[in-house]
Formats: structure tokens, C-alpha cells, sequence
């Protein structure tokens, strides 16, 4: 682990590590974490099912609850009754959110235009365009 040194200091700010002194930590961990994956669906069945859960949210005007179930385990979620930047489904969990451009192929970007890479087109105001 390395700790910076900043030599124009005096070295008298309280968490500054003086020259010659052992580090210390001062904080560790992180708080986010992006990753982006490119996959590819075997069929849009999991989309079709956030566009019925997105409908939800939008006629009530409330994020609804979903959970994406997985051998042993189970994602509880909330999706957001919009999209931004291009992604068409927010889905936010205790401890994460994902961001899904609604495209069953490898390698679609979200688009601010209103679609993705592959010219996926978004209908404005449509559940996948909002």
C-alpha cells in the first residue's frame, strides 16, 4: 500500500503523513464500483418482463419492486419508472444499481438520442424511451 507525501505541506494538516513517519491507513474499502459488460440474450424474456414491471412504475409514478432470482440467491430490486442517457431500465438494490440498454446483442451502447449502437430505435414516450 502506498501513501503520498505532499513535500510544499508544513506537515501540520491533521491526516498528512510526515516524511520519515510509518503510513497509516486512514480509510479503506471502495463505495462504488463500475462495470460494464457486454452480453448477449438468448431471447428479450427478461426485457419483456421489465417493460410490464416499467409500465407499472409509470402509471403509478413510483419505482416498483422486482427480483431477479438465481440458483441459491435472490436480487431484490426496485426499477425506476424512467430510463436516462439512453438506457431504457434503472434498477436500484440495497447495495447496487444497474443500468440496462434494452438491446438482446453484445456490444449496444446507450445512445442520448434516443437509441443505441446498433440503431435499436427508442420511441419517445414510450416505456423504453422515458
Amino acid at each position: 500500500m502506498s501513501h503520498e507525501i505532499n513535500p510544499a505541506s508544513d506537515g501540520k494538516e491533521k491526516n498528512e503523513v510526515q516524511v520519515g513517519e510509518e503510513g497509516r491507513v486512514l480509510a479503506s474499502g471502495f463505495d462504488t464500483l463500475v462495470l460494464a459488460l457486454s452480453i448477449t440474450w438468448r431471447h428479450d424474456g427478461f426485457f419483456r418482463q421489465l417493460d410490464k414491471l416499467k409500465a407499472d412504475a409509470i402509471a403509478q409514478g413510483a419505482p416498483m419492486p422486482g427480483v431477479i432470482e438465481c440458483p441459491g440467491d435472490a436480487w431484490l430490486f426496485n426499477l425506476k419508472p424512467h430510463g436516462t442517457d439512453g438506457y431504457a431500465f434503472l434498477l436500484s438494490g440495497h447495495d447496487y444499481h444497474i443500468k440496462f440498454v434494452r438491446s438482446t446483442f453484445a456490444g449496444a451502447r446507450p445512445s442520448r438520442h434516443g437509441g443505441n449502437s446498433l440503431g435499436d430505435a427508442v420511441a419517445p414516450g414510450t416505456p423504453q424511451g422515458r
